[in-house]
């Protein structure tokens, strides 16, 4: 979902500037039908006529968090193989004796 902040124009109805002045500038985009958007802010969600408002821009995505090594739990780790994947090897008394005599 892309979030979007828009401001009402001066042909838009009451309830569209109500919709903006209530929950704030900046809406959740989820679907755009028939020339109107369903937009989400907070826990209002509903749908505003697209000819009622202007985007004045995208908010700003959060930034993942990073360290100087890189970013958070993206650790490289060296690959070892894990047992009972073709690394283990029975000793050699319990190796299962296989018969070639067919």
């Amino acid at each position: 979902m892309k979030t979007v902040i828009i401001s009402a124009t001066k042909k838009a109805c009451q309830r569209t500037k109500n919709r903006i002045r209530e929950n704030g500038p900046s809406f959740e985009f989820i679907e755009e039908r028939g020339g109107s958007w369903l937009l989400r802010a907070g826990e209002w969600f509903g749908w505003l006529p697209r000819n009622e408002f202007e985007i004045e821009g995208a908010a700003p995505m959060p930034k993942a968090r990073v360290t100087q090594t890189g970013f958070m739990g993206s650790a490289s780790r060296e690959h070892s193989v894990k047992k009972g994947k073709g690394s283990f090897q029975r000793r050699k008394k319990h190796q299962k004796k296989i018969d070639t005599d067919l």
